[in-house]
Parts: C-alpha cells; structure tokens; sequence
C-alpha cells in the first residue's frame, strides 16, 4: 500500500522512482512466497507417517529442479552413519531446500550436486554447482536482506535467499556459504558455489517435526570461505 501510493505521488522523472518500483516489485515477491508457504499441501503434523527418508525428499526435489541444460545429482555420502533420518515435509523446509537447489541449477553451467551426510548425531546437506561460485564481495553477507548473489543484475535484492536462509533457521539447522577449491580439480568438489545445511539429529524427530527452535548445530567441517549464518 505505501508503495503504491508512493508511486502515485512521485512524479515520472523522480530520481527515487526506480527504487520504488523495486522495493514495490520485491514486496510482491515476498507475497507470494508468503502465500505459496500457505497454500502448500505439506503441513506439520504429530504423525510419523508425514516423516520422509531424507534421500527420497532430496531425489524428488532434485527431479524437480533438474533442466534439460543442468544435470542435478543426489548421493548419500559415504561416510553416513547409522539409521537414515527423517524430515517433515513442513512449507518451511521444502521451500528453503528448493530455493538453494533451484539457485544453484541457475548459476550451474552443467551439474549440481546434492550431497547428504549424517551420522548419530548430526545430519548435513551440501547443495554445490559447477557455475562461477558466489562473489565475493558479499560471500561474508549471504543471507542478510537485501545482499543479492547476483551481481550486475538490477530489479533484484536477495530477499529469495534471505527467505529460505531464514525458514531454515527456524527449522533448528545452520546454513553456511562458501565456494568451492577450483585449484583442486581432484578434490571431489564441482568449484562453484555451495550451501551446507545442517541439523543437530537429536531434534530431527522432535522441535523440528513442531516447526523448530533457534539452536546451533556441532561444529561440521568447514567449507572454503564459508561463515554461518545466524539469520535473526
């Protein structure tokens, strides 16, 4: 509404109108994120039955994410151990591991990569690409409002990863940013960018299945530049 009336009152050659517009654009984003989480089919629920294996939620969101130009691969790592876990398919979850999945399928030139991990007391998802890699004049900010990976882009303000990087917050993981090691061809990695999400497995069955609380995950091992993101 402000925006709106904003851009009545502004006239045509105002040097603030373009900003407004944009602001009046990502405010519609928002909105429809918003109401897509409220009309989403998944729903919390006390019921074991709504838990899903972890690799079978990754594979149908790899599926759907995949392109006729980008491959998206998922593999349990192997060094997984002990039972697999088990998410809830909440509107939450769902839309913060589509958006980092879909992101990478964007800025990937031919391959993404899923890579789940866990073990008995944590579980990790490392979402990577073989695209150029996030820059780095905001890789320290990713996940803050308004810090956008996609440099030179105008009408964009990184409110898509500041969503998913927040849902996922408030499903109890931790999200770090970071690039790959192109100088290490060897090294298993893609060399683009990536996203670690990790969750403490103790509360997988528990506050998370009940939408979540803010607590951090044990230390995993770090990822090149990466910091967490502590999305408050």
């Amino acid at each position: 509404m402000v925006t709106k009336e904003l851009l009545r009152d502004v006239p045509l050659d105002s040097p603030i109108r373009d900003d407004i517009e944009l602001l009046q654009s990502e405010a519609s984003r928002c909105r429809e994120i918003l109401a897509g989480l409220t009309d989403a089919p998944e729903r919390k629920s006390e019921s074991p039955l709504d838990l899903t294996p972890v690799t079978v939620l990754l594979t149908e969101l790899a599926e759907a994410a995949e392109t006729l130009a980008t491959e998206v691969d998922m593999v349990p790592s192997p060094d997984c151990a002990g039972d697999e876990p088990t998410l809830p398919r909440t509107p939450e979850l769902v839309h913060g591991l589509t958006n980092f999945i879909n992101n990478a399928t964007q800025f990937a030139q031919n391959r993404v990569a899923i890579t789940v991990l866990w073990d008995a007391e944590d579980l990790a998802i490392l979402i990577e690409d073989d695209g150029p890699g996030f820059p780095t004049t905001v890789l320290d900010r990713l996940g803050e409002p308004y810090i956008s990976t996609r440099e030179g882009e105008s009408g964009h303000m990184g409110l898509g990863v500041f969503i998913a990087t927040t849902l996922l917050f408030h499903t109890g993981a931790t999200v770090e940013f970071g690039n790959g090691d192109r100088s290490d061809p060897e090294g298993g990695g893609l060399g683009g960018a990536r996203v670690l999400i990790a969750w403490e497995r103790d509360r997988l069955s528990g506050d998370l299945a009940w939408g979540g609380k803010s607590w951090g995950a044990a230390p995993l091992p770090p990822l090149a530049g990466s910091r967490e993101s502590a999305a408050e």
